[in-house]
């Protein structure tokens, strides 16, 4: 045999001594080197006692509550206690706003988040609502449950009782709020071809402004004497940032006395934030919370002053 031909046979031989071990060794190689899949479950933490002042079995009952509460789609509640190594008396509140509202943003486009934040040490507590939550919990009803359920029980050093109360009186408001009805249909004098005529001039006009608690860059406009927001629908937005002028299904008019009057408009497909648009129907208008306003002596003098104004400025174009 030529060592050529002995040379092929021997470099044959080599492959198939490979091809055999590969077949029947290294599956259990390869097994004994990947280990098993293995579930990892991530828990929130949604109680976080920098204090010390809840009792492992308090935090547990805490969260069960908290939990329950998200389960349930009406808010996402986180509670937090502080100390002087986190911050002073002076600053706690902005210290709470800057820092801890992204523990309780809630899902996207609801901003149904509530941070319960308390210092035993520096004797300050707050509560920073997510906008949804503003939209059934008023600022004064907030403050307001924190007068007569949480502080009482402070003052005795029952902080684990104080938080109970208060935390299940926040939920029990949210929950009732969110089974009435909080809007009204205005369809009839705010007309959708309106509120599609100022939402385009806004986009067209108007700069980013921050208005929300939890929320940024909402389209805006300044007028004469008020101000014009316009809020986004789609939950991915918010991160992606990439709206379209159908996506701006929220309108808010703010006048110079301060009051705010929200107005929603949605075309065929119903938005995400179901949370916010129960039981409204695409293609109206529908006036948010009008509480003792009215809408011919409050709201059509703004938005006859509205239309004025586009006139005026599409005038000078």
């Amino acid at each position: 045999m030529t060592p050529k031909v002995q040379s092929t046979i021997s470099y044959l031989g080599i492959l198939w001594l490979v091809a055999f071990f590969s077949c029947f060794f290294l599956p259990t190689l390869l097994a004994q080197g990947i280990p098993a899949q293995q579930k990892f479950v991530v828990k929130k933490t949604r109680i976080i006692d920098n204090e010390n002042i809840f009792t492992s079995k308090e935090i547990q009952q805490l969260d069960s509550i908290v939990t329950h509460c998200w389960d349930e789609g009406i808010a996402e509640i986180v509670i937090v206690t502080l100390d002087d190594r986190h911050t002073n008396k002076e600053n706690f509140d902005s210290y709470v706003f800057n820092n801890l509202t992204s523990y309780a943003l809630g899902e996207y486009g609801k901003n149904n988040g509530i941070v319960i934040a308390i210092s035993k040490k520096l004797r300050q507590m707050r509560i920073e609502n997510g906008y949804g939550v503003e939209q059934v919990l008023s600022n004064t009803a907030t403050k307001k449950i924190i007068d007569e359920q949480f502080i009482p029980k402070f003052k005795d050093g029952q902080y684990f009782e104080g938080t109970l109360n208060g935390l299940h009186t926040i939920i029990s408001d949210m929950a009732k709020a969110m089974k009435e009805e909080d809007f009204t249909l205005v369809s009839s004098i705010f007309t959708p071809s309106i509120f599609k005529k100022i939402r385009a001039f806004v986009l067209e006009n108007g700069s980013p402004q921050t208005f929300r608690n939890l929320d940024s860059d909402n389209p805006s406009y300044n007028f004469t004497s008020l101000d014009v927001f316009l809020g986004p629908s789609r939950k991915n937005s918010f991160v992606l940032k990439n709206f379209q002028e159908d996506d701006y299904y929220e309108m808010t008019i703010r006048d110079n006395d301060g009051n705010l009057y929200q107005f929603v408009y949605f075309e065929k497909s119903t938005p995400e934030q179901t949370f916010i648009h129960r039981k409204m129907k695409s293609e109206k208008v529908y006036w948010w919370y009008p509480g003792d306003k009215y809408l011919s002596s409050d709201v059509w003098p703004l938005l006859a002053q509205i239309e004025d104004e586009i006139v005026q400025k599409s005038a000078v174009k």
